[in-house]
């Protein structure tokens, strides 16, 4: 019975969880090959050898043992040997679903922001040699139509609803992404310098460090620390959302991020920008904020949420939770990664 799913991907993080659970309540094993042994516990996980030949006959030797069992194999383009692994899919005559989950914002020239020309060119093989391309935000649909003809699938992604437990808010609002230009950090420190906000506590959970392509908004952050806000490396930032009231996302892509759902999920209010599909997930002043993508309406959202009363955050903080439950929600996610995979 072909019953199985390899997924190629750098790590198994907490947000994977949802998708390991749902393939197994859909009576399909599933089988991850990771770079990073972080987290490789909490699903069937094998670390992929370091050095190239020797990872690539691991994977070989694996395919050819269980080949008759594998229903499909999704590989993420962002790799940078995801085409290796789809030629090697291609050989044993297995199914491909290219997962993309944001990579195809880079797939443009290295001077223009993009990724450098072996980097793509392993991305467009993977993109050619799929079957289908799992995509998971609007924007994605019209950038693949560009580059492929093959059939495309939407799947945004989705959260579990928790139960909310009585805690002291301890932050006001919380950052929880990853620090990169298109996601205006920036302004988000300059804000928070307005004598409004002096005697809020708020947290960054975000900065990278090593990474080259945004070091320059990091430096920035740093040297304008105000004293009002922690900062933190990029970390699993469940801990932090029952301690914080708000959570801002002044970024050009908005739309099913994934620490945006969850921190809904939790009852932490969300200010967004006002870009393609916010609207989807976020109602200004029902369920959040959206307010136009400059700091200047950033920050009047920003002042707006401070000064609501108890009443009115509790409403707002109960209706994140329901838009959470109505349309982005563990038993969405299973049906549809369920139609998905009936498409393969």
């Amino acid at each position: 019975m072909n019953n199985q799913i390899i997924i190629f991907i750098d790590s198994f993080k907490p947000k994977n969880q949802l998708q390991f659970d749902s393939i197994s309540k859909l009576q399909y094993k599933s089988y991850w090959f990771v770079t990073d042994e972080n987290n490789s516990h909490y699903a069937h996980c094998e670390i992929l050898n370091k050095n190239l030949f020797s990872r690539i006959i691991q994977i070989i030797n694996y395919i050819n043992k269980e080949r008759k069992n594998i229903h499909h194999v999704e590989i993420y383009p962002g790799g940078r040997l995801s085409f290796i692994y789809s030629f090697i899919c291609l050989f044993f005559n297995l199914k491909i679903l290219c997962a993309e989950r944001g990579d195809i914002l880079y797939f443009k020239k290295k001077n223009e922001g993009g990724y450098n020309i072996l980097f793509r060119i392993s991305m467009y093989i993977t993109y050619k040699t799929a079957k289908m391309i799992w995509y998971r935000e609007p924007y994605m649909e019209e950038k693949l139509k560009k580059i492929t003809k093959k059939k495309l699938f939407f799947l945004h992604n989705s959260v579990r609803v928790h139960p909310i437990k009585p805690n002291t808010k301890k932050y006001d609002f919380l950052w929880a992404n990853r620090v990169i230009t298109d996601r205006r950090a920036d302004w988000f420190i300059d804000n928070l310098k307005n004598k409004e906000f002096a005697e809020s506590k708020n947290i960054i959970i975000g900065l990278l460090k090593n990474d080259s392509q945004d070091s320059k908004q990091e430096e920035y952050l740093i040297k304008n620390k105000p004293n009002n806000i922690e900062f933190h490396n990029y970390i699993n930032p469940v801990e932090f959302y029952s301690q914080s009231k708000f959570f801002v996302l002044p970024s050009t892509i908005v739309f099913a991020n994934n620490a945006l759902l969850e921190a809904m999920s939790y009852g932490v209010v969300p200010l967004i920008s006002n870009t393609e599909s916010s609207y989807l997930i976020v109602q200004n002043g029902i369920n959040g904020f959206i307010f136009d993508h400059n700091k200047h309406s950033f920050l009047e959202a920003m002042s707006k949420a401070k000064n609501l009363s108890d009443f009115e955050y509790s409403t707002l903080s109960n209706n994140a939770i329901q838009t959470i439950k109505d349309h982005f929600s563990e038993e969405y996610y299973l049906e549809s990664l369920n139609k998905m995979y009936a498409l393969i």
